[in-house]
């Protein structure tokens, strides 16, 4: 099935269930979606501005160009889910299982990350200025080519993550380690 162009508006989702549905263009603003289920959905280019998401539950879905800044995602659980080019600027995730999601090219600036399992996370040219990462398990985590700038990692299990040379370049900087030039070592 295939829904396009639709505003869901003044209207709540309630015990909802959502299978194989793909969403185009589709607008959840100033809603209130609780106790619903998305399971293999794909939503492109939709806007989930301002929409309270309360034990909303995503399964094996697909968010490319979606809009979905400045939400709480405490309680929302994301399995096996990919966003790609999405927007999701100042969103907070508190406790989530995040294990094995895909983030690409996708803006997460100052965005809050607490408690969470990022175990086998991609995050793939990614946008993490800002980021907090506080309390998390980033192992096997792969940040390469993401822009790290002012990420903070308090506390966060750090085990075989990885980041390419710019990313450990930025992240040493951020903790105030300087690069010695290997060239005036050389002479």
């Amino acid at each position: 099935m295939i829904i396009r162009d639709k505003t869901f508006k003044s209207i709540d989702l309630k015990g909802e269930l959502f299978e194989g549905v793909t969403f185009i263009r589709c607008k959840f603003v100033d809603i209130e979606v609780r106790f619903t289920q998305f399971q293999s959905c794909s939503f492109k280019a939709a806007d989930f501005s301002n929409t309270n998401l309360t034990s909303v539950n995503f399964t094996k879905c697909h968010f490319q160009d979606t809009k979905l800044s400045w939400l709480n995602f405490g309680q929302v659980a994301f399995e096996s889910c990919v966003f790609n080019s999405s927007l999701l600027e100042s969103v907070s995730f508190d406790k989530n299982n995040l294990c094995g999601t895909e983030f690409q090219n996708c803006n997460l600036t100052s965005s809050y990350f607490k408690n969470c399992n990022l175990k086998r996370t991609s995050l793939l040219s990614c946008e993490l200025s800002k980021v907090i990462f506080d309390y998390c398990n980033l192992e096997q985590a792969d940040l390469t080519g993401s822009e790290i700038m002012g990420a903070s990692f308090v506390g966060s299990k750090i085990k075989n993550t990885k980041l390419d040379i710019d990313g450990f370049i930025t992240y040493g900087k951020s903790k105030g380690f300087t690069l010695n030039d290997i060239s005036t070592q050389l002479d």
